[in-house]
Formats: C-alpha cells, structure tokens, sequence
C-alpha cells in the first residue's frame, strides 16, 4: 500500500490535530476509539498512546505535556525508542498541515487499518493452510470471521457514533437582521391593520365623486 506524503498523511494530520483542538469532546471520542494497532507507522501509533495515556491522566495533551509524560514513563508505555517518539512529536506539532478536520482524518486512519485487517487475515490463513492440523483449519477461520465482523461494525458506525458523541459542532445560527425604526412601524401597522394617514395617501388619485352623470 503506497503511503501519501508526511503533510498530507491522516495518521500525521490526526495526530497533529489531537495536539491542537479545542473541541474536547472530539478529541476524546478519537482517543477512545483509535488503538495504537490502527496506525501503519509504529512510531505513529506510539505517539497516539503517549497522547492518550496522558489525557487519561489529567496531564493534557498538548505537546508539552504530552513530551514530558513520554519522556519520564515511557517503560510503562511502552516506548522502546523515547527519543525518537519525542523527536515526530515536535515535528508534528510544529507541522503546518492542510485543512482538514479530525473526523474526516480519524476515519481515514480506521478505514486504512481495516483493510490491512484482511491482508493480515488473508496471510494467516495461508499460513494455517500449510501449518495447522486438519481438523482446527475451520475454527481458525471462525475465529479470523469473528474478528473481522468486530472490526466492519467498528468501522461502519464510527462517523454516527463521532456525531452521537456531540463532536461534531453545530452550525452557528444566522443573527437575525436589525430592523430600522421606519420598518418596525411598517410591520407593526400591517399586522395591526391600521388605515394609512393623509401622508401616506398622499399622490394617490382622486376620487370619482360624481353621483349619477351629475357633477356635484
């Protein structure tokens, strides 16, 4: 699978975004639903844990916050390599990357693990075929459906649940337009019915006031 370019990768672009929204509530929800296992690149998906172990502390998770917690627990969590974690930390953060937004990135990231879900299954399989005994080939290949279905149900209500989540903002609503003193008048005799004044009659035509053919 060809991997598109650093700024333009969603695992970059989620994990950048994780470091800088405001909105709360989607960041939770991505932290929640995202495993380290859904990122191509370990040290991705690494730099995701850091990010979600030090939001679950309380710690934040801005990069600072984020740098520190790594560098002084990074046994617990994990993290083999600190130094080169902490080093992609600062270059994502500091990224200047296109628009774009978490949900779109987040499922983008989930989408592509899906689908290398089924190389992997269709590579233990063809190793099971060649290695395993006879009689448990069938239940490996239940177990490997079971997995499978877990993961497309996962995927197929991310975007409801993100939205369910109240991570999606709400379009502002339209201030209504000020109204002159001259138009509230306006509208307050039509809704009223008030009979126009002599001003307000003024240029219109005349009336016939001849009764019969006979001038007055």
């Amino acid at each position: 699978m060809t991997r598109p370019g650093f700024n333009f990768d969603p695992e970059v672009q989620v994990l950048n975004e994780l470091l800088w929204s405001a909105n709360e509530s989607a960041a939770s929800f991505v932290l929640e639903t995202l495993r380290e296992d859904d990122f191509y690149n370990p040290l991705y998906g690494q730099m995701f844990t850091a990010i979600k172990d030090s939001h679950s502390r309380g710690l934040g998770r801005d990069a600072v916050s984020v740098n520190t917690h790594l560098l002084a627990n990074y046994d617990a969590l994990g993290i083999a390599h600190p130094e080169n974690v902490s080093h992609l930390l600062v270059n994502i953060a500091v990224l200047d990357t296109p628009q774009h937004s978490l949900r779109d990135s987040a499922y983008k990231v989930l989408h592509d693990s899906y689908r290398r879900g089924f190389d992997a299954v269709a590579d233990a399989l063809k190793f099971a075929a060649q290695e395993a005994p006879t009689n448990e080939l069938f239940n490996i290949l239940v177990d490997h459906g079971k997995q499978q279905r877990a993961s497309t149900e996962r995927l197929a209500n991310f975007l409801t649940a993100y939205d369910a989540a109240g991570a999606t903002p709400r379009a502002p609503q339209a201030a209504p337009e000020e109204q002159t003193a001259l138009e509230r008048i306006k509208a307050q005799r039509s809704q009223q019915g008030t009979p126009r004044s002599a001003s307000d009659s003024a240029g219109a035509p005349l009336a016939d006031t001849r009764d019969n053919g006979h001038e007055l």
